[in-house]
């Protein structure tokens, strides 16, 4: 399986230097991005667009690891929870586990049925 992994990881990689090195003058391009907020005016900043496009990926990249951070952290305590809930669940166990054994008493009970149709009658 690793070996596949790497496989499709070259062929992706070269797959990305072709498309980088066909499309040279279209990525080397000025893109001029202006900011027009409600009290204050940015711009116009001139980037290429591979930057553009570089600043998109990374910025994707980190909200990705910020939510797969928070995901792991909830399982983490979720996972405490679980723990704790077994060890006190074993702990019970074990009391009743160590707890001597009797007999109940068990009434005397007569069952009486007058027809092999009828329901049976307990008396004691």
């Amino acid at each position: 399986m690793r070996y596949v992994k790497i496989t499709f990881l070259l062929l992706f990689l070269t797959l990305l230097l072709i498309f980088v090195f066909e499309n040279m003058g279209a990525l080397s391009l000025p893109v001029s991005l202006r900011y027009d907020l409600a009290f204050v005016v940015l711009g116009p900043l001139e980037i290429p667009l591979y930057a553009l496009l570089f600043l998109a990926i990374f910025c994707g990249a980190i909200s990705v690891a910020i939510v797969d951070i928070m995901v792991l952290f909830r399982q983490r305590r979720t996972m405490k929870k679980k723990d704790k809930q077994i060890k006190d669940l074993e702990t019970e166990l074990e009391k009743f586990r160590n707890l001597p054994l009797t007999e109940a008493v068990v009434p005397d009970v007569e069952l009486t049925a007058d027809k092999p149709d009828d329901t049976i009658s307990v008396t004691q």
